[in-house]
């Protein structure tokens, strides 16, 4: 199975102040607290998808986008996810980056995200940071700026493929998960290829999106790589986190 996961709260868009003030990369937000709570119950949707599907899962590979709201994200899910990452890694991949618009970012920013500039990152991630998880001629590099929201859709649109490509030909797909991390733009992307993708749906943060490639399980027989949609857009445990967030916060200021 491969999962699509949109990351968690930014803490950019926090309506805290505190949060806000924490950034120390205007263009590489970290998570918030709620975000970290939200990654959490995402794991834990995560586990009983699994037990519903696919029972045997007993490893997972992570691939991520290399902003840092993204490899934070598989942090707090590899926490309370309970599975082996295989050997302790987690991969980046910038091809499943954000769309580098001129007016979100001002100049070309990959070479200045966390994930280049902190050398402990790995270790406060608690899992090692490699990219990228494919190297394949096809893939299209990200060119500054990407104000065409084609040229982005061409770029993820062959990055997704191409991982799921090498995921299914490198791993036992009954014992071993794919989770993808990146933005809510990738998201759509993911389900329109698949024509499960509504525009009057909202991507939220950690939404869950869950496709099964094994070949029991594919609808058409012709098309391997056309998987079974078994979650879309599942993210009723946002709402579980944000209320545990505000009961969190009321006995704090209770006291």
């Amino acid at each position: 199975m491969i999962f699509v996961l949109r990351h968690a709260e930014r803490a950019d868009n926090s309506p805290y102040q505190d949060d806000q003030k924490d950034v120390k990369l205007d263009f590489d937000p970290h998570l918030t607290d709620l975000g970290a709570l939200q990654s959490q119950f995402c794991a834990q949707s995560i586990k009983k998808i699994l037990e519903t599907y696919n029972p045997n899962v007993k490893r997972v590979v992570y691939v991520s986008s290399p902003f840092l709201r993204c490899i934070q994200t598989v942090q707090y899910v590899n926490q309370y996810l309970g599975l082996n990452a295989i050997e302790d890694k987690m991969y980046v991949q910038t091809q499943i980056g954000e769309m580098l618009r001129s007016s979100w970012f001002q100049e070309d920013i990959n070479k200045k995200l966390t994930q280049k500039t902190d050398p402990n990152l790995s270790q406060q991630i608690g899992l090692k940071i490699e990219e990228p998880f494919v190297q394949d001629e096809r893939l299209i590099q990200q060119v500054y700026p990407e104000d065409k929201l084609g040229d982005f859709q061409d770029r993820f649109k062959v990055a997704y493929e191409v991982i799921a490509e090498k995921f299914l030909n490198t791993y036992n797909t009954e014992e071993t998960v794919l989770i993808l991390v990146t933005h809510g733009f990738g998201v759509q992307i993911v389900l329109d290829k698949f024509n499960c993708f509504r525009f009057s749906d909202m991507v939220d943060y950690c939404s869950i999106n869950a496709f099964d490639y094994r070949p029991e399980s594919l609808p058409d027989k012709e098309y391997p790589l056309f998987p079974k949609v078994c979650i879309r857009q599942q993210h009723d445990h946002v709402k579980q986190a944000d209320n545990e967030f505000s009961k969190r916060k009321y006995q704090v200021a209770k006291f």
